[in-house]
């Protein structure tokens, strides 16, 4: 999504696990074309004809995303990753943001932070190699051993 938009919207859903509707999706540009289930055949055509589009292209944020961009600018990040809500956007996404947050592991949010932060500016590869590379550090660390061994249930993650 960061490719699509910005890397502080990205950082939001990345952070909250807020779900993208389609209609948010088409929006955004992430998705090319919304159509009924009778009509996936027709659209598939027309799309094949039209050419390969650029699905990596920026694009420009719609501006009712903005609060939740904003709510994971830098200086919201760390008021974020240490408890506080956000500034600067509406209380609802801003109290929405800090609870879903709260909820995660804040090892996994400093890391997918540091990820997301590295890959701006790479090309496609060279950012799914940033990924990759920290695949064994995430994967390895306590939090990661007791959210996926409690799938589903609320846990008190200890930073490690």
């Amino acid at each position: 999504m960061a490719r699509f938009t910005s890397p502080d919207f990205a950082k939001y859903y990345v952070f909250t696990g807020t779900p993208i509707t389609a209609q948010d999706a088409h929006e955004l540009g992430i998705v090319t074309k919304l159509v009924r289930p009778a009509e996936v055949e027709v659209a598939i055509k027309q799309l094949t004809a039209e050419g390969k589009p650029d699905k990596y292209q920026q694009r420009n944020l719609p501006e009712r995303f903005a609060p939740f961009a904003q709510a994971c600018r830098q200086d919201n990040v760390a008021r974020l990753l240490s408890g506080n809500p956000p500034e600067g956007i509406p209380d609802e996404i801003a109290a929405k943001a800090a609870k879903f947050i709260g909820y995660k592991a804040p090892i996994a949010l400093k890391m997918a932070n540091e990820i997301i932060d590295l890959q701006a500016g790479k090309s496609m590869e060279e950012a799914i190699e940033v990924e990759l590379d920290h695949c064994k550090e995430i994967f390895s660390t306590g939090d990661a051993l007791l959210g996926l061994s409690n799938i589903g249930k609320r846990v008190a993650f200890k930073g490690q």
